[in-house]
């Protein structure tokens, strides 16, 4: 990893060891707080508000990290690691078919077209 990859990383976990601080220790505390975290992306990116999705982000991101024992290694090595989990615990019911094996999954998202 270079320089900057070194950087980014200790800029995310320093990022999220300071937000773990806040957090709790349960978790199914922590699970409610990572999936009001995604509402809040999803908001802000539909809002169009790139500072509270960053924040939203990264209060997710802590939630993993907390949970994972103060590190992001190894979580989300296989089915059981943190990450997965609370990413299933988070992600989207389907809402639309789009074949058999196949769904759009519903946040609530509008869409609008523009024939210019």
């Amino acid at each position: 990893m270079g320089k900057q990859g070194q950087t980014a990383s200790m800029d995310r976990d320093q990022y999220a060891a300071e937000l773990a601080d806040e957090l709790p220790t349960d978790d199914d505390e922590l699970l409610a707080i990572a999936a009001a975290a995604i509402g809040e992306l999803h908001a802000a990116v539909i809002a169009g508000d790139l500072t509270m999705a960053e924040q939203a982000a990264q209060r997710y991101e802590a939630c993993i990290w907390k949970w994972n024992g103060g590190t992001f290694f190894g979580s989300s090595g296989d089915e059981t690691a943190t990450g997965n989990v609370i990413g299933r615990h988070c992600r989207a019911e389907p809402c639309a078919d789009v074949g058999s094996t196949r769904s759009v999954p519903c946040r609530g998202r509008r869409r609008s077209w523009s024939t210019g």
